[in-house]
């Protein structure tokens, strides 16, 4: 498990690059000596960075938002 908690002032690009650095570091630390290649998807407007909608609400309120629900 890797925190997800955004960090003050991280823009999106730093934010996904971050994660997913920590992510790969969290793997390696397990695997030991192999090549491990580390992702993530993150969803952004702008600058601010969209996390995981907590319930259906939740979720429906972030499209409402950003007028993908009309």
């Amino acid at each position: 498990n890797v925190d997800e908690t955004l960090q003050p002032r991280q823009t999106p690009e730093q934010y996904a690059l971050d994660l997913a650095l920590r992510k790969a570091q969290a793997v390696a630390a397990r695997v030991g000596d192999a090549l491990v290649i580390g992702a993530d998807t993150i969803c952004a407007i702008g600058a601010d960075v969209i996390g995981k909608p907590q319930d259906e609400a939740d979720a429906a309120a972030i499209l409402a938002r950003e007028g993908a629900v009309a």
